[in-house]
């Protein structure tokens, strides 16, 4: 099996986003960019607590399936388009963190209200992609709607919420990544985020 510790470091990041409430049961995905421009991604319909490295598909950046005995995640084609429209993405994570998915169904992107928003996008903001389709699943591909969507490491879909495009996972990431966003709706519908 090639790049095992690459696909144990895709189960780590998977099972975490789902303990971390980031996704419900095998919602969101998560992918990763081997040394030689394969993609490694999390299985479609299996539960992360379950999986296993050996469970992690690889595929090349065109979706040709490489190795694996499962299907690759549906949203194959957003993963492999931003790795071909992003030459220094490592990789993606895609969750349905409730917070964010609430904002982007209200087409609102998530404002700069904290200094650590500056590094995932240039104006400290996550911006939202306003042109995901749902019928292909690979409009991201283009990548994402706006100028901002395009050059950001995170942003939110209207359809589909946030997919984040970095390098590749560190083995120890440290505290600041168990940190999260934590936003709600105030009675006048504005929204009121904290970092927590």
């Amino acid at each position: 099996m090639k790049y095992r510790d690459l696909r144990e470091e895709v189960v780590r990041v998977a099972r975490r986003m789902s303990e971390s409430g980031l996704v419900m049961g095998t919602a969101g995905n998560v992918s990763a960019r081997t040394p030689d421009g394969g993609v490694l991604v999390t299985p479609s319909g299996l539960d992360y607590a379950v999986m296993e490295p050996e469970d992690v598909v690889l595929m090349d950046v065109d979706g040709a399936l490489i190795e694996g005995s499962f299907k690759p995640l549906v949203e194959w084609p957003m993963h492999t388009g931003i790795y071909r429209a992003r030459p220094e993405t490592g990789g993606v994570v895609h969750s349905h963190a409730r917070y964010s998915t609430t904002l982007a169904c209200l087409n609102w992107e998530i404002p700069p209200l904290h200094y650590m928003l500056a590094v995932l996008s240039d104006e400290g903001r996550v911006p939202l992609a306003r042109t995901l389709h749902t019928g292909r699943r690979s409009s991201l591909a283009t990548p994402p709607g706006s100028s901002e969507a395009r050059t950001a490491r995170a942003c939110s879909a209207t359809t589909a919420p946030s997919p984040s495009a970095g390098p590749p996972p560190r083995p120890n990431p440290g505290p600041s990544c168990s940190r999260r966003w934590r936003s709600s709706t105030t009675a006048r519908g504005r929204p009121e985020s904290q970092y927590c």
